[in-house]
């Protein structure tokens, strides 16, 4: 079972995710088949390459490598836009191909979500939502998924992993 282990209200600067994107959901596939596509090809390698001047890890908090999942909003068959990319800063050469979405100098919710691998992204929404509530919080446009190193890659003893979800605010 996952869990929510850190909650909290952070600051943000403007930053670009840039990478590959697709609709997910519904006949547009599954994130997770997505990354598996993402890896098989190599194009993280290939866009890590491309963007080496342009990284810009500071922008998300306590990471330092990381590759990211936005999420768009969601509709009524269950769809959203989904790019799998790097932080980087505004203004880099987006590589053909690839997509960026702005992510605008402001506050994130910032959750931990722990728990085996096969949960964490299946309820982290489910886990984030009545957190937010409690802090009054509404969601915004936008989410992040952050599988920073070592929290999403290297398991602990008990094989939970930790993954950063921070969600845009209203």
């Amino acid at each position: 079972m996952a869990e929510l282990v850190r909650f909290e209200v952070v600051e943000n600067p403007w930053f670009w995710v840039a990478g590959p994107e697709r609709r997910v959901g519904g006949e547009g596939g599954s994130a997770g088949a997505f990354w598996g596509w993402c890896f098989e090809t190599g194009v993280l390698d290939e866009l890590e390459k491309a963007l080496k001047d342009h990284l810009f890890f500071e922008a998300l908090p306590d990471t330092k490598d990381t590759c990211l999942g936005w999420m768009g909003p969601v509709d009524e068959q269950g769809c959203f836009d989904y790019v799998i990319g790097l932080p980087v800063r505004p203004g880099a050469p987006v590589p053909e191909g690839c997509a960026y979405r702005e992510i605008p100098a402001g506050k994130l919710a910032l959750g931990w979500i722990q728990g085996p691998e096969s949960q964490v992204c299946s309820e982290e929404m489910a886990l984030m939502g009545p957190a937010m509530a409690e802090a009054r919080l509404t969601m915004g446009d936008f989410a992040l998924e952050s599988y920073a190193c070592p929290r999403y890659t290297a398991p602990d003893e008990a094989g939970r992993v930790i993954l950063d979800l921070l969600v845009s605010l209203k």
